[in-house]
């Protein structure tokens, strides 16, 4: 289902109607430049958000208008710097060594991909040794992976061959745009799930060249595992909580709590400790994980609230930020009885009205937001009686 999300069906329209518009000649062939381009870049921010387990497809928009389109031609400098070494290796060494070569680099292009969209780095992506390593670190995996990818192309390729035949020129140069696209964008998605998939085995940290060469350092106490072995989650959980607060940003440590948390059902320990948890999340910018998490934490406790205003604000900021509006405004909605502090009120209700006006489209309880804001600044405030969304 991730190609018929908003941005890739958006995306499938500007191809379709590039093909429509335009009649063959120059205009037609710098617009579908432009489209392939674009779908190419569309395609690296699909494997750096997949990477980072967010599944809700880019922007379009934001794609078009954000720089980086230096990465595509590092991309076709990857593939010609490895066609150039493995034909300069095969003719004045020997085809022995040459062969091999190639097909190293051929097994190694999808990581090399995957690497330029993370990292935008053309040397790790052409580093033999870094490609060497994550491919082993993943394993029988990146293979099976492999093989789907070489699936997907050659449906597209075959698919692209029969419309040709059956359907006509002008019918199949839009059959192949839109069938071409679609196996692109399901290869791309793949490629980031794969890393998203394989993280722990990968140690993604803030830069993929410290993995290389990595070891194992999560942090982890290693009673943790022994407890878990004897069903102890509690003692399990306290040693996880323990080890987290005195790292910037343990990622196998946060994660591997939170499966304990919802394995067992130990919402009110997350409850307790949630604030730790998620100023390391947001302190390192890695807020993926924290939409579904906090939606968990709200369906086991219906009436939880964080109770810190400042980091409420920061939280639901990044919350929206992921494309969860609703969440957000959930968590703004009483903060404004949580603190005294006047400034804290004010940018609570502001954020929440902007919420509720701009992205939920709800004009009567923006109103009500603002009424309450009001009432703050009003010398005189008294205490408010809530808001609810069924109003």
């Amino acid at each position: 289902m991730y190609p018929f999300q908003a941005g890739p069906i958006a995306l499938l329209g500007l191809a379709i109607a590039v093909s429509y518009v335009f009649s063959p000649g120059l205009l037609a062939a710098l617009a579908g430049i432009f489209v392939l381009l674009v779908q190419i870049k569309y395609g690296f921010n699909v494997i750096a958000a997949m990477s980072e387990g967010e599944f809700q497809a880019p922007s379009l928009p934001a794609t078009i208008t954000q720089p980086g389109y230096v990465v595509i031609i590092k991309q076709f400098a990857v593939i010609f710097i490895m066609f150039s070494v493995t034909a300069t290796t095969s003719v004045q060494l020997s085809p022995a060594l040459g062969v091999p070569l190639g097909i190293f680099f051929l097994l190694a292009l999808p990581m090399s991909t995957i690497l330029l969209a993370t990292q935008g780095s053309l040397r790790t992506a052409l580093n033999p040794v870094i490609l060497a390593t994550l491919i082993f670190r993943i394993g029988w995996p990146y293979l099976l992976v492999y093989l789907y990818l070489l699936m997907m192309f050659s449906c597209s390729v075959t698919f692209g061959q029969l419309a040709y035949e059956y359907a006509g020129i002008e019918a199949a140069q839009i059959i192949t745009s839109v069938s071409g696209y679609y196996f692109a964008l399901v290869m791309y998605s793949l490629m980031g799930y794969m890393v998203y998939q394989y993280r722990h085995r990968l140690q993604v940290g803030t830069s993929i060249d410290d993995f290389s060469v990595a070891a194992d350092s999560s942090g982890e106490d290693p009673r943790v595992h022994v407890l878990l072995q004897q069903g102890d989650y509690q003692r399990a959980m306290d040693l996880l909580v323990s080890n987290w607060k005195g790292h910037e940003y343990p990622p196998t440590l946060i994660e591997k709590y939170v499966k304990i948390v919802r394995f067992c059902g130990a919402w009110e320990h997350l409850q307790r400790h949630l604030t730790p948890l998620v100023i390391a999340l947001l302190r390192a910018n890695k807020t993926s994980m924290l939409p579904r998490l906090l939606r968990d934490l709200f369906a086991a406790k219906p009436d939880f609230e964080m109770t810190d205003t400042a980091l409420a604000i920061k939280v639901a900021s990044a919350v929206r930020e992921r494309n969860d509006s609703k969440l957000a405004a959930k968590l703004l909605w009483n903060q404004h009885k949580h603190t005294k502090d006047r400034a804290l009120q004010r940018e609570a209700i502001e954020l929440l009205t902007k919420i509720v006006e701009v992205d939920l489209q709800q004009p009567e309880i923006a109103a009500k937001c603002r009424a309450v804001r009001e009432r703050i600044l009003s010398p005189s405030a008294s205490k408010d009686g809530g808001l609810s969304l069924a109003d």
